[in-house]
């Protein structure tokens, strides 16, 4: 050891004096001082906190250690820790009162996340975070890939081939739409003729639509129903 003034001295030369760190070394997982013939664990500031960061793991939610802040959620007797099983979660707050969660689930491949009741005598719902792995799951593309049922829209303004039904060709199914379509001569016409066709299918499979006819060389309107695969004559 160097000392002021110059020279130096070993650490044994101190041993006998009262005050001094006479020794450094280590045990167990600890860095030690000696000082007065004891030895001393050497305790970084705040250290005591570092346990926190070593992940446990818990099978049911009574068992859970809010002062880890990582940790691993298994699924056991139907009773897991977030409702889910096998999750690596990281948990924020010592407690329900100040509680909040964030894990993945091995299973689907979602991040989820959770805070506590506001009285903390639980946890609150569970939502899953979107990303471009599971938002499907919730919506649908830009290109409308994944819609299914049935959608409300409103339409105000202009907006392009709003005025077409639907051209399409004749289809007497009852398939539940309407169907605008254009016949020249006898067939399926009140006459030989040139003719717009608006017909009006009903939900049931087959057999039930109303039809009208107007015609492009004359101001003539033509109207006909079936009902039951029965179909009435041109009126």
């Amino acid at each position: 050891m160097l000392l002021a003034g110059g020279g130096s001295k070993a650490l044994s030369d101190f041993a006998s004096a009262s005050g001094v760190v006479t020794a450094l070394g280590t045990k167990d997982n600890y860095v030690t001082w000696t000082k007065n013939g004891i030895v001393n664990n050497l305790t970084v500031p705040y250290a005591s906190v570092a346990g926190k960061l070593s992940i446990g793991s818990y099978d049911k939610s009574s068992e859970i250690n809010f002062t880890k802040v990582f940790w691993t959620a298994n699924n056991v007797d139907g009773d897991s820790v977030t409702g889910f099983g096998y999750a690596a979660v990281m948990n924020i707050g010592s407690d329900l009162y100040r509680g909040w969660q964030i894990w993945n689930n091995r299973n689907d491949h979602t991040l989820y996340w959770r805070p506590a009741k506001s009285d903390a005598s639980t946890w609150a719902d569970v939502h899953a975070i979107l990303d471009s792995f599971n938002y499907t799951t919730y919506t649908v593309k830009k290109d409308g890939t994944g819609a299914s049922g049935t959608w409300d829209i409103d339409i105000s303004g202009t907006a392009s081939y709003t005025n077409y039904i639907g051209y399409t060709s004749r289809a007497d199914k009852g398939n539940g739409y309407a169907q605008f379509c254009q016949y020249a001569g006898p067939s399926n016409n009140p006459t030989d003729d040139w003719y717009s066709h608006i017909i009006m299918n009903h939900s049931k499979s087959a057999g039930y639509y109303t039809e009208i006819a107007t015609c492009f060389h004359s101001d003539h309107v033509y109207f006909r129903r079936q009902t039951g695969g029965l179909t009435t004559d041109w009126k």
